[in-house]
């Protein structure tokens, strides 16, 4: 004996709520949703698995310990002997006023380039036009790189440094700029 087929047209109402819009928007976001959820609690099981089987330790307690090395430029006081977070602090300090810098230098640039822009001496207002088309249109990695292999590169190796008037003060080598620095303890010395 054979089972009572349903009539299509119940079937097909059964599955109405397919064709509705707002139905699939949320469904497909709790997919996508579920599939985020799973991959974050795999990567962090396995990770805490692998870390646990290698007797690894997470946390910050590693910034107590002794770092061991020095930095070239800090504005705070720093030795070798000082910890990983004063490491990160000296890195900090250091990262805003490069930043700093370089807000006050780009808009110095910036200033004086639209004023160039709108000179009424062609030469200057078409130079000045060059270099912000060539720089607005040129990527920024581009930028980095040309800047990094012009200014670094082509510098000499710190035995070959060049001096900057020929007085012994100020030397420029592939290493950085680096002149006298008073320090009160051993009075005039290099910043090497």
């Amino acid at each position: 004996m054979r089972g009572k087929r349903m009539p299509f047209c119940l079937v097909t109402s059964m599955f109405n709520f397919i064709y509705n819009e707002k139905f699939r928007a949320i469904f497909f976001q709790a997919v996508t949703f579920s599939l985020v959820a799973l991959g974050i609690y795999y990567l962090f099981t396995n990770t805490n698995e692998n870390m646990t089987a290698r007797d690894m330790k997470t946390g910050f307690d590693f910034l107590w310990i002794t770092a061991g090395f020095d930095t070239d430029f800090h504005m705070i006081k720093y030795e070798a002997g000082d910890t990983y977070g004063r490491v990160y602090l000296v890195a900090i300090l250091n990262s805003l006023l490069v930043a700093a810098l370089a807000i006050v230098g780009t808009t110095i640039i910036g200033f004086f380039m639209g004023v160039l822009r709108l000179s009424s001496n062609w030469l200057l207002a078409k130079v000045a036009a060059g270099y912000v088309e060539i720089l607005r249109n040129t990527p920024l990695l581009l930028q980095i790189i040309y800047w990094y292999l012009l200014l670094l590169a082509f510098l000499p190796r710190p035995k070959q440094s060049f001096d900057f008037l020929y007085l012994d003060i100020f030397f420029l080598n592939n290493r950085g700029f680096y002149g006298l620095r008073h320090s009160l303890n051993q009075g005039l010395r290099y910043s090497w």
